[in-house]
């Protein structure tokens, strides 16, 4: 990996991100999205309904 692919990996891990939950936004090479979330209780009653902006991302995924 080059080092402005690592520096803008580090840059946006620092930054973090504007979801109600849990997840980091990856970039791939190749210009492949990666969208790992952290939540083992993403099926569960308590967190029910997922959030709408989570429901879209995986309908597009």
């Amino acid at each position: 990996m080059d080092l402005l692919y690592r520096v803008k990996t580090l840059w946006a891990a620092l930054r973090g991100n504007h979801y109600s939950w849990p997840a980091i936004d990856i970039t791939l090479p190749g210009n492949r999205h990666f969208h790992l979330i952290g939540s083992i209780h993403m099926g569960s009653h308590d967190m029910a309904p997922l959030p709408t902006r989570l429901l879209k991302k995986l309908k597009n995924a």
